[in-house]
């Protein structure tokens, strides 16, 4: 699947007069993935990074660790996450067109839900949210 920048600067731009923080995890390559496409991989994270300051949103950089060891996940295959995150959010829309789960909205949906829950336990969440 294609990056579309146009319409995550376009989502992003409704988010910039807000005071929110957006969670962006911090991952690296891994053994026997392909050169180009940790590349490509590289390129869209430090393009996203680029796009998040230019519209002066803050965001937080988390390890894969952190949030799934807050939602018990360690050592947990792609299909936990998702059960996970439906048990807290049963209304998610996290099945493509052919019925199947994606785990990258699943773990997106996870890693919000971290940061939601972090800064409520520090007391930092407004009221509302």
């Amino acid at each position: 699947m294609k990056f579309d920048k146009k319409s995550y600067i376009k989502c992003l731009k409704t988010y910039s007069t807000t005071d929110i923080i957006v969670g962006l995890e911090l991952v690296h390559s891994m053994p026997k993935q392909g050169v180009r496409s940790m590349f490509t991989f590289g390129e869209n994270f430090g393009w996203i990074q680029g796009a998040l300051d230019t519209l002066g949103l803050k965001y937080e950089l988390i390890r894969p660790q952190e949030w799934k060891k807050h939602f018990g996940l360690i050592g947990s295959d792609k299909k936990q996450s998702c059960v996970k995150a439906l048990e807290l959010e049963p209304m998610l829309k996290c099945k493509g067109k052919r019925g199947g789960l994606q785990d990258g909205i699943c773990d997106g949906y996870l890693i919000a839900r971290y940061l939601k829950d972090k800064y409520e336990t520090k007391g930092l969440s407004k009221k509302g949210n």
